[in-house]
């Protein structure tokens, strides 16, 4: 078996593959990036957070070979489900984990990495996102993705403002899932290993920004809450949040 821990961009994805990577290697399992050094997958598992775009037939099998090698592990998407990893997972070959987000919050993410994009003189990923208008295109298909993971029904969906509140809870629903034997201090030591208060903890690869839920609350104008209760409102309340 393979894990594919899934996002929506800007939801706290890259802190939730690092803790499910130390969580699958510190219970019996394989530290992905150790097998991208000994394999041929590196074409597969890009970047350092092994990121799968193509979740077709031909990649998940592969990932699925090498797991039955080296032990469960762990690799992140940010790519809607497909026929592939429905079947796999049907058949207990994969499981997934989904992690969402409050859009507003997402879209506040998303422009503060925009600026920082361009402020570097770069074209790439959040770059277009310049204020609210422009991000609502984007998001709208990252809310369609959110729909599609919740008809799955073999995922388990982690909302990110309960894993920033409750990060130890949610490992252990996280490892119960996975039917994984995780005891509580490897839970406490990955939960502190990646707490961004933590000054000797780790930081590569989470993609942090503020990580405060409701940031949207204070920053949002008037015309910026208008945009998008008038563009994704009935969306918003459908993914269970409220105005």
């Amino acid at each position: 078996m393979f894990v594919i821990s899934a996002g929506m961009p800007k939801s706290g994805s890259g802190y939730l593959y690092n803790a499910l990577n130390d969580l699958l290697a510190g219970s019996g399992g394989a530290d992905a990036r150790n097998i991208k050094e000994k394999t041929e997958l590196g074409n597969i598992l890009q970047w350092y957070n092994n990121n799968v775009d193509d979740l077709g037939f031909g990649n998940l099998f592969k990932l699925w070979k090498a797991s039955r090698k080296y032990g469960a592990f762990v690799v992140k998407t940010h790519s809607p489900p497909s026929l592939a990893s429905r079947w796999m997972a049907a058949l207990g070959m994969v499981k997934v984990v989904y992690s969402y987000r409050d859009p507003r919050d997402v879209i506040l993410s998303a422009i503060d990495h925009g600026e920082k994009i361009r402020a570097a003189g770069e074209n790439h990923t959040f770059a277009s996102f310049t204020d609210v208008s422009a991000s609502i295109p984007e998001v709208k298909t990252w809310i369609d993705i959110w729909r599609s993971f919740q008809k799955e029904k073999n995922c388990l969906s982690i909302r990110y403002e309960t894993l920033l509140d409750e990060p130890g809870s949610t490992l252990q629903s996280i490892s119960d899932y996975l039917g994984l034997k995780a005891n509580s201090d490897l839970l406490e030591s990955i939960v502190q290993k990646y707490d961004r208060k933590n000054d000797q903890g780790t930081k590569t690869g989470l993609h942090f920004n503020k990580a405060v839920a409701g940031r949207y609350k204070e920053m949002f104008t008037p015309e910026d809450q208008e945009v998008v209760r008038e563009s994704i409102g009935r969306e918003i309340t459908e993914m269970g949040y409220t105005f």
